[in-house]
C-alpha cells in the first residue's frame, strides 16, 4: 500500500535484451501476482542490510530520509542499534521509518531479500508415526522498543494454520545427527529447549524396538534445559514416561530461571 502496488495485479520476469534466455536464471516463479510475490518470496521482516539501505536512499525524495538512510549504510554501530537491535524489516523501514521512499516494483524486488527457507528438525519416529511428522516450534513474538510486537514469519505463520491448511514443506537428509546402527550404544544426549526435538524422535524409536520389538537398547543418558518447569518443561510427560521404561536410564534437568544462580546444560 505504502508504495501504491495493486496486490492482485500480475507479473512477468523477463531476461534483459542483452541476456540469452538459456542463461537467465528466475529467482521466482512468474508470473504471479504481487501479494504472492510479497507474502511467499520476499522477507519483508528481516534486516535489510547495509547495501540495500545504500540502494534504497536513492530512492528517498525527503532530507530527511536520505540523511538517515545514508547513515544507516555508513554506520555500522547505529545499524546495529536502529535496525538490527529493533527488529526493523524493509516493510517496516518504508512504511514508518522512511515514508519517502518511492520506487517501482522492479527495484523493490533487486533490493529486498529473497525469503529463505527455515529449517526445522523432525521430532518424531517414522516407526511411530509412519503417517505424519512433528515439529517442535517455539512461536517468537518479541517486544519491540516502540510498543509494537516483532512477531516471527515462519513460527507465527505455522502457528495460524488450521487443521486441513496446506504448506509447503520440503524433506532435507541430515549428515551430522543420526541413530547409532547399533542400538545397544550408549548415548548422551544434550537438548535445550526446542532442541530436544531429533532428540524426542531418537527417544521415540529407541523405546519402541526396546518395548515393541524386545529389542535390547543401550543406556541413555538426556540432559534437558529450559528457563522454568511450569512454562517450557515441553514434553515432560513423556520424558518421565521414557525413564520409568527404561528408554531413558538417567534423566537431568536444568531449570536456569528458577534459582539465584543461573544453571544450563551446554
Amino acid at each position: 500500500v505504502a508504495l501504491g502496488f495493486d496486490l492482485e495485479d500480475s507479473f512477468l520476469l523477463l531476461p534483459a535484451w542483452n541476456m540469452d534466455e538459456e542463461d537467465f536464471r528466475h529467482i521466482f516463479p512468474t508470473p504471479c501476482s504481487i501479494k504472492e510475490c510479497l507474502s511467499r518470496y520476499c522477507d519483508l521482516s528481516g534486516p535489510p542490510c547495509r547495501f540495500a539501505l545504500k540502494k534504497l536512499s536513492t530512492f528517498a525524495t525527503s532530507s530527511r530520509d536520505w540523511s538517515k538512510l545514508t547513515k544507516l549504510a555508513s554506520s555500522r554501530e547505529y545499524y546495529q542499534r536502529e535496525i538490527i537491535d529493533n527488529h526493523v524489516g524493509i516493510a517496516d523501514l518504508i512504511c514508518n521509518v522512511c515514508p519517502s521512499i518511492k520506487l517501482s516494483l522492479l527495484n523493490f524486488i533487486f533490493i529486498c531479500r529473497r525469503m529463505q527457507p527455515r529449517y526445522y528438525a523432525i521430532s518424531s519416529s517414522p516407526l511411530v508415526y509412519p503417517k505424519s511428522v512433528h515439529m517442535t516450534v517455539s512461536i517468537l513474538n518479541k517486544l519491540k522498543t516502540d510498543g509494537s510486537i516483532y512477531r516471527g514469519t515462519c513460527s507465527n505463520f505455522l502457528n495460524g494454520l488450521n487443521v486441513g491448511d496446506t504448506c509447503r514443506v520440503f524433506r532435507e537428509e541430515s549428515s551430522v545427527f543420526r541413530p547409532p546402527s547399533d542400538a545397544t550404544k550408549p548415548l548422551i544426549l544434550i537438548g535445550p529447549g526446542t532442541g530436544i526435538a531429533p532428540i524426542r524422535a531418537l527417544l521415540q524409536e529407541r523405546s519402541k524396538l526396546k518395548n515393541d520389538k524386545n529389542i535390547d537398547i543401550g543406556q541413555t543418558v538426556l540432559y534437558f534445559g529450559c528457563k522454568n518447569r511450569w512454562s517450557d518443561y515441553i514434553y515432560a510427560d513423556e520424558l518421565e514416561a521414557f525413564r520409568k521404561d527404561g528408554t531413558i536410564s538417567n534423566l537431568h534437568v536444568a531449570y536456569s530461571r528458577e534459582h539465584s544462580e543461573k544453571v544450563y546444560v551446554q
